[in-house]
């Protein structure tokens, strides 16, 4: 889990360190927002990856996973043909969030929705969780009486 979480972050790391070097980097449309979220979100998922308990490590995959993959789900469905008009080539799925700041194209799309099924699979590998009010196994033995 932790190691699919690393990848996912130093990837989204590099994205936008690129992003900032080349804004047109692998046909993506890499806005300064859109490069600081990529740190942002990177740095965060390294974070958790390496220091966080392994019931957080696994909520926050599985919540940075749907998010992820509802990015690129909306992207793919909703984007539609247009040039970016900050920069970058016209693309057939362009989605402006925040036009001009934040416009995400095709590639875009498919990168988050790949990230978001890495992560999910993360947080789901980590193993099940007890869920409030069920007691484990463990639990429900009786405490010895000496």
């Amino acid at each position: 889990m932790r190691t699919i979480l690393n990848i996912t972050g130093y990837a989204a790391i590099v994205i936008g360190l690129a992003g900032l070097f080349n804004p047109e980097y692998l046909g993506d449309h890499f806005g300064a927002a859109h490069n600081l979220l990529h740190l942002g979100f990177g740095a965060l998922t390294v974070y958790f990856a390496g220091w966080a308990s392994t019931d957080n490590v696994s909520s926050f995959a599985i919540t940075l996973g749907i998010a992820y993959l509802l990015a690129g789900s909306v992207g793919l469905a909703f984007g539609s043909p247009g040039s970016p008009l900050e920069l970058g080539p016209s693309d057939p799925r362009l989605l402006r969030l925040i036009p001009g700041w934040i416009e995400l194209g095709t590639a875009d799309h498919v990168y988050h929705a790949v990230a978001g099924v890495f992560c999910i699979t993360a947080g789901w590998r980590a193993g099940p969780r007890p869920r409030h009010g069920i007691k484990t196994a463990a639990e429900k033995r009786e405490p010895v009486l000496r």
